[in-house]
């Protein structure tokens, strides 16, 4: 190639690297205004500012602590470069806002593509990611009854509590007379007037359950199902 064809196409090929960065520039703008204007956030991800901070705290401490199992993430960057190495790379909090976004609303993958920049392919393989951490790291009744569980003390349990408020809640299920008098005596609710079988269900103050009991007989008070 001549020496000027050379010096043109060297430049058509910086000129489209600049166009690229304006373009990521923008995207990255609209997204951080996104984040930054509580109305906004709320309105795309169902999340007030303060649980967003707090996800997206957990979301890196779980990406630091498996940072060999996360190589879409670039842990220390902020910023988007055009080059091919780093141009479909999100960095993290956009990845979040990726995630939570298809959570509150489920767009489609061409409508965030669109959003954020990157083709299709690309926010699959964020998805999938995005909701794998968020399974782990969110306060799911699954997971808040998987860590209660697991503390073996009602005063280490207590702790796991927001504002250390249970709620709980015997459920009385009718059941068939006991041919046993014994069994009839135990399974006899004098709540219900009549024999039954107890399963305690316990909630935090929002209504999420935490946990449900085996079906005692109705006779057991549901604190003392709870002890």
């Amino acid at each position: 190639m001549p020496k000027n064809e050379k010096m043109i196409a060297t430049s058509t090929e910086q000129e489209s690297l600049r166009e690229q960065d304006i373009k990521l520039a923008r995207k990255q703008d609209m997204l951080n205004d996104a984040i930054n204007t509580p109305e906004d956030l709320y309105a795309i991800t169902g999340c007030t500012t303060e649980e967003f901070r707090w996800i997206y705290d957990h979301f890196m401490r779980f990406i630091r602590d498996h940072e060999d199992d996360m190589p879409l993430f670039k842990i220390d960057s902020t910023k988007r470069a055009s080059d091919a190495g780093n141009r479909c790379h999100l960095v993290p909090i956009h990845a979040l806002l990726l995630g939570l976004i298809r959570k509150k609303g489920n767009p489609t993958q061409m409508f965030l593509q669109w959003l954020f920049g990157v083709d299709q392919t690309t926010v699959c393989r964020y998805l999938q990611l995005t909701d794998k951490i968020l399974e782990e790291i969110l306060p799911t009744a699954q997971n808040i009854s998987t860590l209660i569980q697991s503390k073996k003390q009602q005063y280490d349990q207590k702790k796991m509590i927001p504002d250390n408020t249970l709620l709980l809640d015997g459920t009385h299920v009718p059941r068939q007379t006991p041919e046993d008098p014994q069994q009839r005596t135990e399974a006899y609710s004098g709540k219900k007037k009549r024999h039954t079988f107890n399963t305690l269900a316990i909630a935090n103050k929002d209504g999420i359950i935490l946990h449900t009991t085996n079906s005692y007989q109705g006779s057991r008070h549901d604190f003392s199902i709870f002890k």
